[in-house]
């Protein structure tokens, strides 16, 4: 009909699941098995990782491997969650090439928690590892405080090592400031048991008081 089109492109679908129990993996090559998220079309965003679940003598009680082969994505695009039990215990957890995770669950590992890659680790419950290693230009952090919710980083290691490309970093992640969106406090910045804190402009606080400003 002579009429131009337009492509405006799609995002990419997210990675599956693919679990595998063995008992002898001997001859079968594991770095086979992925479960990459999709690039996105026209410009739109990339898809999030899937899981890759190893269950085997070396790994009795599973691996869990998260990679999206360097596809960058936006946080928090592969959420994890055991809504049966409200834990998960594995052997290992290893998150991967631009792997942006979120648990929702108690994480008990036996053996380690691996950030590699522009990996990054956020869980609303406690992680313990009898190692922990974040490398690469990857990040634990935690979930923005709300006007309802606080978070905060909670793992626990026996062996916990982050190297000078990487980062434990919850910066701007606190209590609310006096004059953010969502805050019931009519300018005040708010505290611990999100409560008000500061006086009216002040930013939120918790080790001490977010500062006010003063008004003529």
């Amino acid at each position: 009909d002579g009429k131009p089109r337009v492509n405006i492109g799609g995002g990419g679908g997210s990675g599956g699941r693919v679990a595998v129990y063995y008992q002898n993996i001997t001859g079968f090559d594991l770095t086979k098995i992925s479960a990459f998220g999709g690039t996105g079309n026209g410009g739109q965003a990339n898809g999030g990782a899937g899981t890759v679940y190893l269950q085997g003598p070396a790994r009795e009680a599973g691996e869990l491997i998260v990679d999206n082969n360097n596809l960058a994505v936006g946080s928090l695009t592969t959420p994890i969650t055991n809504p049966a039990s409200g834990s998960i215990a594995l052997t290992h957890l290893r998150l991967r090439r631009q792997a942006h995770v979120r648990l929702d669950s108690l994480l008990t590992l036996t053996g380690t928690l691996e950030l590699n890659s522009n990996a990054a680790f956020v869980s609303t419950q406690r992680t313990v590892a009898e190692t922990i290693g974040v490398t690469n230009n990857s990040l634990i952090t935690h979930l923005p405080t709300t006007a309802t919710a606080s978070f905060k980083v909670d793992i626990s290691a026996g062996n916990l090592t982050v190297d000078a490309t990487s980062k434990i970093d919850v910066s701007g992640r606190g209590f609310l400031g006096g004059r953010q969106p969502e805050n019931p406090f009519v300018g005040r910045g708010m505290t611990f048991g999100l409560q008000a804190g500061s006086s009216r402009g002040g930013g939120g606080g918790y080790g001490g008081l977010g500062v006010g400003v003063s008004k003529p």
